[in-house]
């Protein structure tokens, strides 16, 4: 079990540091779709703004509805693997070696689903 000291995390408006939501979150099975609308929430700071966000230049905005977009040019794995290398500086080793466990996308980081 990994001990975490303070996490604070935003949802609907309300802070909660708690060690047991840390925990919660780890051991969530979200889909990739619900890993994507999770992580926009977070980025923007509510769901209206991960709604209405502007930053179409981001891999996850076709999907950051929980919503599978007809528009989107991969699929919802094959974009949170394109957002995870943005975030790492392009680098697949460090995607691969990533220690952001809380991290929704953590999961599906190397563009496969865990079970794969």
């Amino acid at each position: 079990m990994i001990i975490i000291d303070i996490l604070m995390i935003k949802f609907n408006m309300t802070i909660y540091t708690t060690i047991k939501v840390a925990e919660e979150i780890m051991q969530l099975e979200l889909t990739p779709l619900k890993a994507i609308r999770f992580n926009c929430i977070d980025c923007a700071g509510s769901r209206s703004a991960a709604r209405s966000c502007e930053i179409t230049t981001c891999p996850l905005w076709h999907n950051r509805r929980g919503k599978r977009s007809m528009n989107a040019a991969r699929t919802p794995v094959k974009a949170v693997r394109e957002y995870c290398l943005e975030c790492q500086g392009g680098s697949m080793v460090e995607v691969r070696t990533c220690s952001t466990l809380l991290c929704p996308l953590y999961n599906y980081r190397k563009g496969t689903r865990p079970n794969d």
